[in-house]
């Protein structure tokens, strides 16, 4: 860690990283591009001639609060939102779009989904993204490259049902998509394009290695693995696998990423070693290995994870390459920042998270744990070392992990240690393989034998994923308690490679402060009391909870549920009840809500100010004549009434000025 210290782009790459921070926690309408570089370069020259008046700890404070500003800049200014020409400022009643189709998303019951760049609006050329949603039935897949026409409309990409469900809007605004589009078969029309970026050239090679691996006699679950683990395309994978893998630890491999590339840099690193022996030869190897990774990237298809650890390990080789004792933290480091100032909202994706601090807990963690104990025995030496450096991952992951997935697996030991082994094979063997489809001289004999590989993989897998109690689920960490976490096991580290009083008392207090704020949280659950009219299409969904337990009234079947209560439990941890009676009238403190499902309100009189009506199932009511003779506090319409209806009943509640809120459009409404 002190060499990591000592580095100065350390604290560059930090100062970035807290820039971009606060650009995104900051609504800043038009900078100007020019005039803001040309600070930095009169900064950058007032530096230069004043470094030697001022005092070290100034200079650096100056040049810290000088990378702040670079990184706020650089992530404002690749924020398509922030530019006249952004699509939505646009003025105009019927726009004609130009969308240039940029990644593929995953597809689900209903839509084919994608993002879009806007080129133009009515001919006027744009900036900024979209997300857009295609109808599956009898539609075509679009590929990356393509260009479509269409007029549709925008609309806001709804927030989550629950703040525990998965965040669809957050996700996509990191990826600088603020807006959705819908469209049906028959509502756009395919350009013609000659589009020849380089991402659609991986992309045209990767769809041809599929349609070559399709031809293979594979069978389909195999086939899946296959796509995902040689060409990072997962679309195929079944539910059953997906769950099989995450259950054991060891999704990632399902995910061209670092692993893969590190397996390979390892591999050809050590097939390559006799160049070093002549003249220039580290220079040959380390060309061909850059090339071979980079090439590798590219049939995978250039996504984002890919190319992230494609730009890491380039770094670090070209790093060793230039100084055979430089530290491999540094070149990280060094990637790290690199790719932050090309894509800031990187720092905002789990995957750059966890990859960077799995890479980093095997650099650091890995040697401590290693000098803890030596086998002289070859065999069980490299079994000791699989195991550590999957343990240091681990270990620099897992508050992360349970943060965002609130669950780890306890099994990720065993099958690491037996599918890393069994990857670095699965992996060279594959490349082989592809070569040998595509140009379509594959022997049936070694296809069959790859077959029965990644089937006897899958089994495995599967078999470890069944010991359902090593998986540990529903574990909540909140942001104070990760960083507590992460200063146990920094100062935990440190005490390995040198013991002091200090580091010791230093873990002793970070241990107490984290047991103090796990009981605050859980004082927090219990004296919580809250009421919610919660949003779901076409349903009522209503939850009234009191310190763990929480009753969910609503209009669904209790089978159909889960998707909506699992997040729930998952996230929060709470006992859940379900009813399906829901009352006409719930208390809650000083308020009532009064549930409207038919017209039996509709002579009532005399609601007063502390009463909230809730309007579900489209009823049919003349709210006109419920307001003139009432005075309630709020009017709510959740999702289960007619669009038609909602806007009909919000111009009433404008017209009488009584609050009028939309589930739909505004999300949960909490009575606290």
């Amino acid at each position: 860690m002190k060499k990591i210290i000592e580095y100065l782009p350390f604290y560059l790459m930090l100062s970035i990283c807290v820039g971009i921070c606060i650009e995104n926690n900051m609504d800043i309408q038009e900078l100007s591009l020019q005039k803001s570089y040309l600070y930095i370069i009169i900064i950058i020259i007032f530096l230069y001639f004043i470094m030697n008046k001022i005092g070290h700890l100034l200079f650096m404070l100056i040049v810290i609060l000088l990378f702040i500003s670079v990184g706020f800049l650089t992530s404002f200014f690749n924020n398509p939102i922030n530019y006249s020409n952004y699509y939505k400022k646009i003025p105009s009643e019927n726009k004609i779009l130009t969308l240039h189709i940029k990644e593929k998303l995953k597809y689900n019951s209903y839509y084919q989904r994608y993002i879009g760049a806007v080129v133009s609006v009515n001919n006027i050329k744009t900036r900024g993204n979209v997300l857009v949603n295609i109808k599956n039935k009898g539609s075509k897949s679009l590929e990356i490259g393509q260009l479509i026409y269409s007029n549709a409309n925008f609309s806001s990409i709804k927030p989550p049902l629950t703040s525990s469900h998965f965040d669809y809007k957050s996700y996509l605004s990191k990826k600088y998509v603020f807006e959705q589009i819908y469209l049906d078969n028959n509502e756009f029309q395919i350009l013609e394009t000659k589009n020849n970026s380089i991402i659609r050239i991986a992309e045209i090679l990767r769809a041809r290695i599929e349609i070559s691996l399709d031809k293979q006699p594979f069978s389909k679950e195999v086939l899946a693995v296959i796509k995902a683990l040689l060409i990072g395309q997962r679309k195929d994978l079944s539910n059953k696998i997906r769950t099989a893998y995450s259950k054991a630890g060891v999704i990632h491999i399902l995910a061209i990423s670092g692993l893969h590339l590190g397996i390979l840099l390892y591999f050809l690193n050590s097939i390559l070693a006799f160049l070093t022996q002549f003249k220039y030869g580290s220079q040959v190897k380390f060309l061909i290995i850059l090339v071979i990774l980079w090439g590798f990237a590219f049939i995978s298809g250039l996504s984002a994870s890919i190319t992230r650890s494609a730009t890491m390990f380039s770094f670090v080789i070209i790093g060793k390459l230039l100084n055979k004792n430089t530290f491999t933290e540094y070149s990280i480091i060094s990637s790290m920042l690199f790719l932050l100032l090309i894509k800031p909202m990187f720092l905002f994706h789990i995957g750059f998270q966890l990859s960077y601090l799995a890479t980093f807990g095997i650099v650091w963690i890995y040697p401590v744990l290693q000098k803890q104990i030596h086998f002289s025995n070859a065999f069980f030496s490299k079994i000791w070392e699989i195991l550590i450096i999957s343990l240091s991952a681990q270990i620099a992951i897992l508050p992360l992990s349970i943060y965002y997935f609130n669950s780890f697996s306890g099994l990720f030991l065993i099958s690491n240690l037996v599918i890393i082994y069994f990857l670095s094979f699965v992996l060279i063997l594959g490349i082989i393989i592809i070569s040998m489809a595509v140009i379509n001289i594959l022997p049936y004999p070694i296809a069959f034998l790859y077959n029965y590989i990644i089937s006897q993989m899958n089994n495995f897998i599967e078999w470890i994923s069944s010991f359902d109690y090593f998986i540990f689920k529903n574990l909540i960490l909140n942001k104070f308690e990760i960083l507590l976490c992460y200063l146990i096991i920094f100062g935990s580290i440190n005490i390995l490679y040198h013991f002091t009083k200090t580091r010791f008392f230093l873990i002793l207090y970070c241990f107490l402060t984290f047991q103090l704020v796990n009981i605050y949280e859980k004082r927090v659950i219990y004296l919580k009391n809250t009421l919610t009219v919660f949003h779901d299409n076409r349903n009522t969904i209503i939850g009234k909870q009191k310190g763990k337990d929480l009753m969910i009234y609503h209009s669904k079947e209790h089978k159909s549920l889960g998707y909506f209560t699992d997040p729930i439990k998952q996230k929060t941890n709470v006992n859940i009840n379900l009813s399906n009676k829901t009352p006409n009238i719930i208390q809650h403190k000083n308020n009532t809500l009064l549930v409207l499902k038919d017209t039996y309100l509709q002579g009532l009189k005399g609601i007063d100010k502390k009463t909230t009506i809730l309007l579900c199932n489209s009823p049919k009511i003349n709210l006109e004549r419920i307001l003139k003779k009432n005075n309630p506090k709020l009017i709510i319409a959740d999702g289960s009434n007619y669009k038609s209806f909602i806007t009909i009943w919000k111009k009433t509640c404008l017209k009488h000025k009584t609050p009028f809120y939309s589930t739909e459009q505004n999300g949960a409404y909490i009575f606290n």
